[in-house]
């Protein structure tokens, strides 16, 4: 969403204008990348309008584009599988990351909402969407629509998304279980 200066603060006309860029973006054709990408990115796309049920069409004619797509191969049946997948910079319009650089110093990348691997490093990405995620959804929502929502940077993300002592372990373990019976 571009570059702001120093110490900038957000309004309400703000954010309301992300959220029309990002519909839009959403409802074109890598809505169903974003639909595929789960989490916070997921739950995104599917509350600005974007059909689950794209999910079972099938990837899209640019899948065999390197920006567009993810190849996995199987050895054993000697098949490729393609899917959409997204890139970061659409990542970072989902989630509405802004950028800026304090006099000379690092640049600061700050968003609306977390990306991904602010919300793996919190320890509470378990696999699917589940009620705690959900409730932090609408909580964000209703900040950012009242005007009351800051950016965040990935070190407050992760803090603000400790949201379930319990979820790493529940990680560790389901990942353990499965690896077993695979």
């Amino acid at each position: 969403l571009g570059f702001r200066p120093p110490k900038y603060k957000p309004s309400l006309a703000d954010y309301r204008a992300y959220v029309s860029l990002r519909r839009a973006f959403l409802r074109g054709p890598r809505g169903r990348a974003a639909l595929l990408c789960g989490g916070v990115v997921g739950r995104l796309a599917r509350s600005d309008g974007v059909d689950v049920d794209q999910v079972f069409r099938g990837p899209s004619a640019d899948v065999h584009r390197p920006e567009n797509g993810i190849c996995l191969w199987d050895e054993r049946a000697a098949t490729a599988y393609w899917d959409d997948r997204l890139s970061d910079h659409e990542i970072d319009l989902i989630c509405g990351v802004t950028t800026s650089r304090p006099h000379g110093a690092q640049t600061t990348i700050l968003s609306w909402w977390p990306r991904p691997e602010a919300v793996l490093a919190s320890g509470n990405n378990v696999g699917w969407w589940t009620p705690m995620w959900e409730f932090f959804y609408h909580k964000r929502l209703q900040q950012l629509e009242s005007g009351n929502g800051i950016l965040a940077n990935h070190t407050k993300w992760k803090h603000n998304l400790q949201l379930e002592k319990e979820a790493p372990q529940y990680t560790t373990a389901n990942e353990t279980c499965s690896a077993h019976i695979l």
